[in-house]
């Protein structure tokens, strides 16, 4: 399990897990599914802005100015008064034109029905961000410790689930394209 996960994981214990359930008016099980579906397929997306410099400044900006990571210091409390159904501008940010495609992908894998995946996204959406903006703070990194943090949780999701990493690679361009190589009539031999 990537390290970021872990993390986060270490913070949604059973109590939280089942009133994520009862915010989402589903069971603590289909929750738990939705999380563990969702939050990879986020770090995905959070990793291929890293790969932007423009839109790493922009992230960077975000996590020191509005994620702390003291989310978690009562984390029980944010669940119970946070409102699953608010759209909080992040998903569309980490995700850009894709969250649809996300939202149906997870929902072929899962079943867990479009809208419940939707909720779970967005939660994760803003616990992904206290996360980070955690490790970001604890670890004093600017913008290139942010990309190699984030890099490093994308190559560990590849090493555990290579399955996932590919179809992250082909909707983040976690990966650059290979190189065409060149072909030239002067570089051909005369006879």
């Amino acid at each position: 399990m990537p390290a970021l996960l872990k993390e986060l994981k270490d913070h949604l214990g059973p109590a939280q897990i089942e009133l994520i359930g009862q915010k989402l008016n589903t069971t603590s099980m289909s929750a738990r599914n939705g999380l563990n579906l969702v939050l990879p397929i986020l770090i995905g997306g959070m990793a291929g802005k890293a790969l932007d410099e423009t839109k790493v400044k922009q992230l960077y900006q975000a996590l020191t100015a509005d994620h702390n990571g003291s989310i978690f210091d009562n984390l029980t409390r944010f669940l119970s008064s946070h409102d699953f159904h608010s759209k909080n501008g992040i998903l569309p940010y980490l995700l850009e034109d894709r969250q649809s495609m996300v939202t149906h992908m997870v929902n072929e894998k899962s079943g867990l029905g479009e809208d419940l995946i939707n909720q779970v996204m967005e939660l994760s959406s803003v616990l992904l961000m206290g996360i980070v903006g955690k490790e970001l703070r604890h670890h004093d990194y600017d913008t290139e410790g942010l990309t190699v943090f984030l890099q490093r949780a994308s190559n560990q999701i590849a090493k555990n689930s290579p399955e996932l990493y590919g179809k992250l690679n082909i909707l983040f361009q976690l990966e650059p394209a290979p190189k065409k190589k060149k072909f030239s009539f002067l570089s051909r031999k005369k006879k």
